[in-house]
């Protein structure tokens, strides 16, 4: 009788003690996701369980390590900013309290938007001078230069067309990984299964001393 009090006093004060080190571990589980749209990236940031980081620093790191972009999330966790260097970025969440995630764009994905920069407007005179000569007795409206696109124009207006279909699927790949059940969450459910029985045996002990 002695021996089941001792066990159930035991469990009682393992299941405390372990769900005191669990939920530690979940409060500083913290997460940031960030994603490319046209000319801008988004990034959202939230706590274990769902909970937005709100006014937490975001600091953006260009692929030598230097600094390149410095921001504060706003009540929803999001900050969003324009592409600085056309280059891989690390997006990186400083919480406070230690509390700290990253998020590495590659980049691919931040590159494609240099083709904009590089591909200019034709002007109607360059368009002109590059439209072969046209007789005098054609329509007047043959006369007129056509505007000319090409093939960095295309390929960046596809670009610019497949972020903005794509973000609704961004947006649901990080909730799927939001819902996937972590480590710490694993070793909850199992603290909480032993909590169960500790606390049982701890008062069917206490009933047979009684």
């Amino acid at each position: 009788m002695q021996a089941d009090k001792k066990m159930g006093m035991g469990c009682l004060a393992f299941t405390i003690i372990f769900f005191l080190v669990t939920g530690t571990a979940a409060a500083h589980k913290v997460t940031v996701f960030a994603w490319v749209e046209g000319d801008t990236v988004h990034t959202e940031s939230k706590f274990s369980g769902g909970r937005h980081a709100k006014n937490s620093e975001i600091v953006v790191f260009g692929a030598e390590g230097n600094e390149l972009v410095r921001g504060l999330t706003d009540d929803q966790g999001a900050f969003s900013f324009k592409i600085p260097q056309k280059t891989s970025l690390r997006v990186v969440l400083k919480a406070g309290m230690g509390h700290q995630a990253e998020w590495m764009i590659p980049a691919e994905e931040v590159g494609g938007d240099a083709l904009a920069e590089q591909s200019t407007e034709l002007t109607p005179a360059a368009a002109s001078e590059s439209l072969p000569a046209v007789k005098s007795q054609d329509p007047p409206a043959l006369t007129e230069a056509l505007p000319q696109i090409s093939k960095a124009d295309i390929r960046v207006a596809v670009e610019v067309a497949l972020d903005k279909k794509l973000a609704p699927v961004m947006k649901m790949l990080r909730a799927s990984q939001e819902q996937k059940p972590s480590l710490t969450d694993i070793l909850g459910g199992i603290g909480y299964i032993i909590g169960l029985i500790g606390i049982a045996a701890y008062f069917n002990s206490k009933r047979k001393t009684d």
